[in-house]
């Protein structure tokens, strides 16, 4: 598919003011998050995201490898707000909520949060969600949001198969990636600026925790 036309597919179904309104869209790429950082160093504008098919060299929590074949969806989004640092951990509660949102509104499939920001269904995971931030003393400079959410794929390795799944196969018919990836920006757009208009959950609470499969019950940390 040529490259600029998918773009331009994506674009299509942005309802967004700012978000996605400067994309960069690649076949390959080694991983958009560190396309995004390389894009924040460079003063690029807010709400600059970076899209792939498939990744190199992605990366989970804690350092963990991602593996990133094609079909699914892979994107980076550049923010700068004005927070303080510490508080830009909860913009990856606010990325779960918006892709929670977009799934259903999609794919009308009923999904979870598994605290803090894994989105489940049927007990399987479909996406991953990585923030990364940049502070220039005790400023941020730029925080990259990279979403993975496992689109189209069929097939998962035989360790991962009891605990990830796909849209395609909950849902049985493949998913629109563009149309998916415009539903997660134009949901985030909004919940990010209620973020932003607090600072805080506060205003995103009860809808997040109506989400969220493991109210209520005990979790276990690893630091």
């Amino acid at each position: 598919m040529d490259i600029e036309w998918k773009g331009k597919q994506i674009t299509s179904y942005l309802n967004t003011k700012w978000l996605g309104r400067s994309l960069l869209y690649m076949e390959q790429l080694d991983s958009t998050n560190i396309q995004a950082k390389k894009l924040g160093e460079e003063k690029a504008i807010q709400g600059t995201v970076v899209v792939t098919e498939r990744q190199t060299a992605g990366k989970g929590r804690r350092g963990r490898n991602w593996i990133s074949p094609e079909g699914n969806c892979y994107f980076s989004m550049l923010l700068r707000p004005d927070i303080l640092p510490e508080k830009a951990s909860m913009i990856t509660l606010v990325a779960a909520l918006a892709v929670c949102k977009a799934i259903e509104e999609i794919t009308q499939l009923e999904v979870r949060i598994k605290w803090p920001n894994d989105v489940v269904c049927n007990g399987k995971k479909l996406c991953g969600i990585l923030t990364e931030s940049s502070t220039d003393e005790l400023h941020l400079t730029y925080v990259v949001v990279g979403i993975g959410v496992n689109v189209n794929q069929k097939e998962f390795a035989p360790e991962i198969s009891h605990m990830a799944s796909s849209l395609a196969l909950l849902k049985g018919e493949d998913v629109n990636q563009a149309r998916l990836l415009g539903s997660i920006m134009n949901w985030f757009e909004v919940y990010y600026e209620h973020f932003l208009d607090t600072e805080d959950m506060s205003l995103l609470l009860q809808e997040y925790n109506m989400l969220l499969i493991n109210c209520g019950k005990d979790v276990r940390m690893i630091d």
